[in-house]
């Protein structure tokens, strides 16, 4: 995965770009392939897997400390468009007051799949998601527009804007790190704006439907720690009680139907 995106990542049309991994303590030859083919990067080895919140923490203290205006993060099994960053540049440098923007991203194994549109939260009830998730994409979501959170897969961020906020909150094992940075923002009266011209593909499956018992074990903590931080203190006594309640019944659906795995 990692060489196909490192090419597109290299066909990009904004001409000042420094590329950076960092890498989470794999154990492949991710790193003698990248050194081979693309000298250029800046690689950052860990000596542990921090998980995503900090190991993006790493990387965009890094950035920061050499200058950086805007850090733009990527997970390595997506692929991008040439003009997408550009893009994603023109609306930050529209508007002080946007912290962060993100792209449409498609499923790369159906391209006109959507994966992300945009992100929305209720914090009332409890709920987080993508809009337009497994949707064709018909044109319904062609608005640039302010959205609740930017998915952590594809954001670009306001350098000063990470200085205001801080970092990525490494308390979050995983899932629910960028739409916790992304809700800190809008408290401090920064918007996150999706971006439908900036375009990504992610190579996650749109069809198989099947979840692992890892990811629900830690999407509830993570949902949990998200509701407990930002939803408003009167709601606490509705909100989790209501989260825990639709969630278990969302669990047993899955159970019945087959779609839980064993392994992560």
């Amino acid at each position: 995965m990692l060489p196909e995106c490192l090419q597109t990542v290299f066909q990009l049309d904004y001409p000042n770009v420094e590329v950076m991994i960092v890498d989470n303590a794999s154990t492949d030859h991710s790193r003698q392939y990248v050194t081979e083919h693309f000298p250029q990067v800046i690689w950052i080895q860990n000596q542990e897997n921090l998980r995503f919140a900090e190991g993006n923490n790493v990387g965009i203290r890094y950035a920061l400390e050499h200058g950086a205006d805007y850090i733009f993060l990527l997970n390595n099994d997506t692929t991008i468009a040439p003009e997408a960053l550009t893009e994603l540049v023109q609306v930050l440098k529209s508007d002080p007051t946007i912290g962060v923007a993100g792209p449409k991203i498609y499923y790369a194994d159906e391209p006109d799949r959507l994966w992300f549109a945009g992100g929305r939260t209720n914090l009332i009830w409890g709920h987080f998601w993508h809009r337009g998730i497994r949707q064709r994409d018909h044109g319904q979501f062609d608005q640039i527009e302010p959205v609740d959170f930017i998915t952590g897969c594809a954001m670009l961020v306001r350098a000063s804007v990470i200085q205001t906020v801080g970092l990525m909150d490494p308390h979050y094992f995983i899932y629910g790190e960028d739409v916790d940075w992304c809700l800190r923002m809008r408290q401090h009266g920064f918007q996150c704006v999706y971006v439908p011209s900036a375009t990504v593909w992610h190579k996650i499956s749109a069809s198989s439907g099947q979840v692992s018992v890892f990811k629900i074990q830690h999407r509830l903590k993570s949902q949990f720690q998200l509701l407990w931080r930002f939803a408003p203190r009167w709601a606490l006594f509705t909100t989790i009680p209501l989260f825990l309640i639709g969630d278990s019944l969302r669990i047993i659906y899955l159970i019945l139907i087959r779609k839980i795995r064993n392994t992560s």
